[in-house]
């Protein structure tokens, strides 16, 4: 081989890797290209997700606050319903002790006028024994009281 014919093939050899080299720069330059533009959609639905994180945050925040605020109202409305419960219980305890005072206010009056009859008929004092029958029927009233 000559000279000349090494030199051209040498020259060819350079120009073909030379074009080669260029070839793959320019790939290399449109992947970049490639990658920026997805590193920038990427970076968009990253910030689209942040925000949208927020926005969970701030719900999770406010049904937090919704969730507090409505045990607190629960039990307020248990409150309430116990109060209204003990009043209605007072209410018939009440009622239930004007009854046995009616009851035992009768009942004494009767048993006044049984001994001061039972006096006065025979001149002698049964009152003992009329005292004894209407604590029995005391004993019955309470029974049936309960």
């Amino acid at each position: 081989m000559s000279e000349e014919t090494g030199l051209k093939l040498l020259g060819q050899h350079l120009a073909k890797v030379k074009l080669e080299a260029e070839e793959m720069r320019y790939r290399h330059k449109t992947e970049v290209v490639e990658l920026n533009s997805q590193v920038t959609e990427l970076q968009k639905q990253l910030d689209v997700c942040r925000s949208d994180i927020e926005e969970y945050k701030k719900q999770v925040k406010a049904l937090e606050i919704q969730g507090t605020r409505k045990a607190l109202f629960d039990e307020r409305e248990q409150w309430k319903k116990l109060v209204e419960s003990l009043r209605k219980d007072k209410k018939r305890l009440q009622q239930e002790r004007e009854e046995l005072k009616e009851a035992l206010k009768n009942q004494s009056q009767s048993q006044v006028a049984n001994i001061s009859i039972d006096t006065n008929k025979d001149g002698n004092n049964n009152s003992d024994i009329k005292s004894n029958e209407n604590s029995e029927s005391e004993s019955d009233y309470k029974k049936r009281a309960r």
